[in-house]
């Protein structure tokens, strides 16, 4: 019972749920371990570990687990900043490219306009935007 009822709430991410029932409730290692195993949780089945053949605190566990997603997550996201930054930079770089081979071979302000936006699929706004910032 307590174990269905656990995962289910792991899984909707209801820890308050979870922390009303059990917080001042003590849960066995084995199903701490099963709790860990089945929600693929190290965080779970580790606290359940340091608590061998005896009871262990499920509110603790979850607090936890709570601090190592969040964690995950914060580790996610600066990877993700990380990628579209560079993806942006070299977006930047080709459009920045274009615009001063066009110059350089004296190609109209407007061609260099209509070049970026096949090229770069910009709008035409924004095409005139790097043209004017990048054609000196």
């Amino acid at each position: 019972q307590d174990f269905f009822e656990i995962m289910r709430n792991i899984y909707r991410r209801d820890y308050r749920k979870i922390e009303e029932v059990y917080k001042t409730r003590e849960i066995s290692t084995e199903l701490g371990l099963a709790i860990g195993a089945a929600s693929e949780s190290t965080v779970l089945m580790n606290e359940a570990l340091k608590s061998r053949g005896g009871v262990m605190n499920m509110c603790t566990a979850l607090q936890e687990l709570e601090n190592a997603s969040r964690e995950k997550g914060r580790i996610e996201g600066k990877i993700e900043g990380k990628i579209e930054g560079k993806i942006e930079g070299k977006i930047e770089g080709k459009i920045e490219g274009i615009v001063k081979i066009c110059k350089d071979f004296g190609v109209p302000q407007v061609t260099a306009v209509e070049k970026l936006q096949k090229e770069c699929d910009l709008t035409l706004q924004d095409a005139r935007k790097y043209v004017e910032m990048y054609y000196l």
